[in-house]
C-alpha cells in the first residue's frame, strides 16, 4: 500500500490476494478494531487517486467493504468515524463516487433485505449524521452534501431527507446547516412531491434557520417557495 499511496505507483503494485486480505481485516472477529481503523484510514488517504476504483471493482463478488459498512450502527465509535471518513473521501473521484451509487443487489449476509451499494451508502450517511460524536455528525453532513451532487432515486431522497429533518430538530452549527440545507433543496427538486410533503409533515420548516447566514438564507428561499405549493392532506 505504501508503493500505491506514497510512491504513486498505481494499484497494480498491490498483491493478487489484496482483496482477500481486505476481507479478513474487515470481517475476521480476531482482528483488532485498531487494524480496521488503520486500514480505512489508508484507503481514505488513497481515495484521492483515480485507481482506487479498481480495488472497489475487485470486491464486486465478495462485497467485503459494503457488507462491513452495512454494520455501521453496530461498530465501535472509532470504526464508525473512520468508515464515514472513507465514504466522504470516495467522492474525491467521479468513478469511486459512482461506485457508491450502484443499484445492483446481492443477498445480505444472514438474510434480510437485499443490499446494494446505494442502500449501504444511504445507511452510512444517515447513521453518521445522527451519530453520537461531533466528528461523525460532521462526516454525515458532508456525506449528505456529497450525495446531493448526484442523481439518486426518489426513495433515497426521502430517506436522506428524513434524517436531515431529524438532524434539524437540534441546534447544529452553520456549516452543517448549510451542507444539509443544500442537500435538502436538491432532494426536494428530485422527489418533487414526496420530500416537500415530508418537510411539511415532519418539520421543522427550513425557515427555522432564517438569519443564520446569508448563504443559508439563499438556500431557504427556494425550498420555502416549493413548500408553499404543497397541498396538505
Amino acid at each position: 500500500m505504501e508503493d500505491w499511496i506514497i510512491k504513486n505507483e498505481g494499484t497494480w503494485v498491490l498483491p493478487e490476494g489484496f482483496n482477500t486480505f481486505l476481507g479478513s481485516v474487515f470481517h475476521k472477529p480476531d482482528w483488532p478494531s485498531e487494524g480496521r481503523i488503520a486500514m480505512m484510514r489508508l484507503l481514505s488517504y488513497g481515495a484521492e487517486q483515480d485507481d482506487i476504483v479498481y480495488i472497489l471493482h475487485m470486491d464486486r463478488k465478495e462485497h467485503a467493504v459494503m457488507n462491513y459498512a452495512q454494520q455501521i450502527d453496530r461498530m465501535p465509535i472509532g470504526e464508525q468515524e473512520s468508515l464515514a471518513m472513507l465514504f466522504c473521501n470516495l467522492f474525491e473521484t467521479a468513478s469511486a463516487s459512482q461506485w457508491l451509487l450502484y443499484t445492483s443487489e446481492w443477498e445480505a449476509p444472514g438474510g434480510g433485505l437485499p443490499l446494494s451499494n446505494i442502500r449501504v451508502s444511504t445507511k452510512v450517511a444517515v447513521s453518521a449524521l445522527l451519530g453520537d460524536t461531533p466528528a461523525l455528525v460532521d462526516y454525515g453532513s458532508a456525506l449528505m452534501s456529497n450525495l446531493a451532487t448526484k442523481e439518486v432515486f426518489d426513495d433515497v431522497c426521502s430517506e436522506l431527507a428524513m434524517a436531515i429533518l431529524q438532524f434539524f430538530q437540534g441546534k447544529p452549527p452553520e456549516e452543517q446547516v448549510f451542507r444539509c440545507m443544500k442537500a435538502l433543496g436538491k432532494f426536494c427538486s428530485i422527489a418533487k412531491r414526496d420530500v416537500p410533503q415530508l418537510v411539511k409533515m415532519i418539520g421543522p420548516e427550513p425557515s427555522k434557520f432564517s438569519g443564520m447566514s446569508p448563504r443559508v438564507d439563499e438556500l431557504i428561499k427556494p425550498i420555502m417557495a416549493q413548500l408553499a405549493t404543497v397541498p396538505m392532506f
